[in-house]
């Protein structure tokens, strides 16, 4: 799996993505978001696989990190062991809705936000360079990169170092990730292409996204469920 650094430890043993799963993966991703570093970013692929076979428990080190405690406090709920400790999506939905209300009040009251000082520019809508102003329509934005980030395992503009791309979006280019190559389901891709419309009344809402990824996960599980029937039929014929 070319997503590893996301993958819950217990799929090496059950061989399952469920809903659990899922967590445990966007857990790591809220990390990547708010630090702008990627997991384990120390270890290659092979050390990270080899750890997780051999059942070591590793977690993204969050000690020195500065962020909110709530935030802190979901993202380890997210990486418990223990599935059934875990929140549920639409648990971890409703408190990063309550963090988002709170973090725009207090955006609103603050000054204009400087995007060239951000660590996650690989995330950010290019009209911030202008507005200087993080709105839902730019998490909509900063959202679906997460998710290409997700599908793919790739990071956004990998061949790009960070002042490349904070010098392209400054000049007013329009980049975003190539998926031509990929190969992922046609919903999911147009989800992410419609995240990244230049014109920011083209997006979805946040609501509207969770909407959609739950649609599109509920068909993932259906389509899972009738393969594993099929495949069960057929051993027993």
């Amino acid at each position: 799996m070319i997503n590893i650094r996301w993958l819950a430890p217990e799929v090496f043993k059950t061989k399952q993505l469920t809903e659990t799963t899922d967590v445990f993966a966007f857990g790591i991703t809220l990390y990547e978001i708010f630090t702008g570093n990627l997991p384990y970013f120390s270890m290659s692929f092979e050390e990270i696989q080899n750890k997780l076979i051999a059942g070591h428990r590793i977690r993204p080190e969050t000690r020195d990190i500065e962020l909110p405690r709530n935030v802190l406090k979901l993202m380890r709920r997210c990486w418990r062991t223990n599935v059934n400790e875990r929140p549920t999506m639409d648990g971890v939905w409703l408190e990063l809705r309550n963090f988002y209300q709170i973090s725009k009040k207090i955006i609103l009251r603050s000054k204009e936000v400087k995007p060239e000082k951000l660590i996650n520019i690989r995330w950010l809508a290019p009209e911030v360079f202008k507005t200087k102003q993080l709105t839902e329509t730019t998490d909509v934005f900063a959202f679906g990169i997460t998710l290409y980030e997700i599908f793919t395992g790739n990071l956004p503009y990998f061949s790009m170092s960070f002042e490349e791309i904070q010098n392209k979006l400054i000049a007013g280019h329009r980049i975003r990730p190539e998926t031509r190559d990929i190969e992922l389901p046609r919903n999911v891709l147009k989800l992410m292409r419609r995240c990244w419309r230049t014109n920011v009344n083209e997006r979805p809402t946040m609501d509207g996204v969770w909407l959609e990824l739950r649609v599109i996960r509920n068909n993932l599980i259906f389509k899972q469920q009738c393969a594993a029937k099929f495949n069960f039929q057929e051993k027993t014929i």
